[in-house]
């Protein structure tokens, strides 16, 4: 990986060279220490018997064992370590320092957004609103919300043209099928008795109007 990295090079054969000096990699580490022109290690004592206590006690599974061990519960200990305590933690391996920190999965870029339950909704009713606003892509006078939102519907039960304080534009004559201007949205309260009351006898107006001009004209 380049001159960088020799000295993390140099750490890893020496610790081949001195905790674990029957390996079969000990004859190549020494020679690569000696052409990095660094020290080689002598063995560990503790080390090497450790090791030597290992190699003299390793087991081998037999034939029978090999055959039956899919069936067995239990792990195929033969090549585990004799002595020492066992390993309870799974081995983590650093992320070298070549990768990103995006793509090693630590923080970047903007990290304090939080969100949080709105308890109190009052501030819906009190600040401007863009709900309050806008429909069907059109967007009018901004407004302050006061409780209930008004129907979004006339006394017809068709749409309520908005004028441009706010407040209902006078009635223009019908010249053409076009669809009348965008109202003002209801808000995200529950709809109470009365005000379905009123919308469902809106409607029936509606459609008795309707009615007789579809009377009229057949």
């Amino acid at each position: 990986m380049g001159d960088r990295f020799e000295t993390q090079e140099g750490d890893a054969l020496t610790k081949i060279v001195k905790d674990y000096p029957l390996s079969a990699h000990v004859e190549a580490a020494k020679t690569r220490l000696e052409a990095l022109k660094k020290s080689v290690p002598q063995a560990d004592a503790n080390a090497y018997a450790r090791q030597k206590y290992e190699m003299e006690n390793r087991t081998r599974q037999g034939m029978l064992s090999r055959g039956m061990g899919v069936f067995e519960g239990k792990p195929d200990t033969h090549l585990a370590a004799k002595s020492g305590a066992p390993a309870m933690e799974s081995y983590r391996p650093p992320v070298p320092v070549s990768v990103p920190l995006a793509a090693a999965g630590a923080q970047s870029g903007v990290s304090d957004v939080v969100g949080n339950v709105v308890g109190d909704s009052s501030n819906l009713d009190k600040s401007p609103d863009v709900r309050m606003s806008s429909q069907n892509g059109t967007v009018g006078p901004a407004a302050v919300g006061t409780g209930e939102q008004k129907a979004s519907v006339g006394s017809n039960g068709e749409a309520t043209p908005i004028g441009a304080a706010g407040t209902p534009a006078p009635a223009a004559p019908a010249v053409s099928a076009a669809p009348a201007a965008a109202a003002s949205t209801p808000t995200n309260h529950p709809v109470s008795a009365k005000q379905m009351k009123d919308y469902m006898k809106a409607q029936e107006r509606a459609q008795q109007k309707a009615a007789r001009a579809a009377k009229r004209r057949a």
